[in-house]
């Protein structure tokens, strides 16, 4: 992104901010609902990254692309709202969620549907700061460094949180398919 088209949208241009929501909107929500697992969620949390953003914008100091930028935002944003909906959840489980399960153990969805379930059921047993590297390496493809950068933390710190996730991942799928049989 244009730091001319940056500068635009914080003194309030709302073309300009357009560039900027149309070049991240999907590469944000991507990120979020990776982190959340819920769709619905994920554009709430979208949305308010970008009014967010709109505000920041003005104090905006091209120390980082404006891209890790909204990465950092979203991770973060995105963790807190997935930590807001498992207490959520946990308070409450709603017959349409049960129904869904039951569903799937009923082998009446196709088998991508199953991959997804499997992927977010997987995805769920991980603390929010284990799904947050996975989410980054895995399905969005940064690299360590990048990830560091994203999360403000040491890439030491990446390489152990992503190790941890991935042996966490592991046994809850050998979990689940031991619960299979």
């Amino acid at each position: 992104m244009e730091q001319d088209v940056i500068e635009r949208a914080s003194r309030g241009d709302f073309k300009a901010f357009e560039e900027i929501y149309k070049a991240y909107s999907r590469f944000a929500f991507s990120v979020v609902f990776g982190i959340v697992g819920d769709r619905d969620s994920a554009e709430d949390v979208t949305q308010q990254l970008f009014v967010r953003l709109y505000d920041r914008l003005k104090s905006f100091r091209y120390e980082a692309r404006l891209k890790t930028y909204i990465y950092r935002m979203a991770v973060n944003m995105a963790i807190n709202e997935y930590k807001r909906l498992r207490r959520q959840r946990k308070r409450l489980v709603s017959m349409e969620e049960v129904g869904h399960l039951h569903q799937l153990s009923d082998g009446d969805a196709v088998g991508n549907d199953r991959d997804k379930e499997l992927a977010y059921q997987l995805l769920s047993r991980l603390s929010a700061e284990h799904r947050a590297v996975i989410v980054l390496r895995e399905i969005e493809g940064l690299s360590y460094e990048d990830i560091a950068k994203t999360l403000g933390i040491n890439i030491n710190t990446v390489r152990s949180r992503l190790s941890r996730a991935r042996q966490a991942l592991l046994s809850a799928f050998k979990e689940i398919k031991e619960n299979e049989r």
